[in-house]
C-alpha cells in the first residue's frame, strides 16, 4: 500500500512492540510484536519473524525476480530483536538491520532528532549509525537509565548473565549488514560440525 501511492527511492520497515528472540522470552519464540487486534483476554496473539519474511516475499521483496526489490534497512524496536537467526531469516529481504540483543527501553528512540539528521546524500549505513549515535545520546541523559553498578544489577537479577540480558541499563543497539549473513552462518556450520 505504501508503496503504490507514496514512491521512495530509499525504504525503511520499523517494528516498534515487545520481542521474544530466539528463545522463549515472552509468551514463545521468535515473536516480535504482539498483535493488540487478535489478542484475546486468554490468548496473547504474536507476530512472529515468519509472518514478516512470508508478508515482505508477497509484497515482491526477495525473491527470484528481475524486478525484485529490497527494503534499504528493517529496524526491530523490539527486545531480543538482534539475533542471528532473525538476521538470516530477513537477509533476502533488506540491506541492513538494525535490533537489540537485549531488552529495549521503552522511551523508544528520538525521533524528533534523528529525523534532522537524514539527509538526501544519507545511505543506508549512515542513517543506521545516526540512529544507533541519536540512541546512546538520548539514553546517557535519562536520568532513568544512567547506570554504573553492575553489581547492584546482578544481585537484582541474581546473575549477571540474567542482568545483562533482563536489565533495562543494557541497552544494545546493532547495525547489521544483511549482505555477511550468508558468511556468518556457514562459519557458525562449520563450527558446529567440529563440535
Amino acid at each position: 500500500w505504501v508503496n503504490e501511492y507514496y514512491k521512495a527511492e530509499h525504504t525503511i520497515l520499523q517494528f516498534s512492540n515487545h520481542g521474544g528472540g530466539p528463545r522463549s522470552v515472552i509468551s514463545t519464540n521468535r515473536a516480535l510484536c504482539t498483535d493488540d487486534t487478535s489478542s484475546t483476554n486468554n490468548n496473547l496473539a504474536m507476530l512472529y519473524s515468519k509472518d514478516v519474511s512470508d508478508a515482505l516475499a508477497a509484497a515482491g521483496y526477495g525473491t527470484n525476480k528481475l524486478d525484485s526489490k529490497k527494503l534499504d534497512m528493517l529496524i526491530f524496536f523490539v527486545c531480543f530483536g538482534a539475533s542471528l537467526e532473525d538476521a538470516y531469516q530477513y537477509r533476502n529481504y533488506a540491506d541492513y538491520m538494525l535490533a537489540s540483543a537485549n531488552e529495549v527501553p521503552g522511551y523508544g528512540l528520538d525521533y524528533t532528532k534523528l529525523f534532522y539528521k537524514f539527509s538526501n546524500t544519507c545511505t543506508a549505513e549512515d542513517i543506521g549509525k545516526s540512529i544507533i549515535d541519536s540512541y546512546v545520546e538520548f539514553y546517557t541523559n535519562q536520568p532513568n537509565y544512567i547506570f554504573t553498578d553492575w553489581n547492584k544489577e546482578k544481585e537484582n537479577y541474581g546473575s549477571m548473565e540474567k542482568a545483562k540480558y533482563f536489565s533495562r541499563k543494557a541497552n544494545t543497539l546493532s547495525l547489521i549488514d544483511l549482505s555477511k549473513i550468508d558468511n556468518v552462518a556457514d562459519k557458525i556450520s562449520k563450527l558446529a560440525d567440529l563440535i
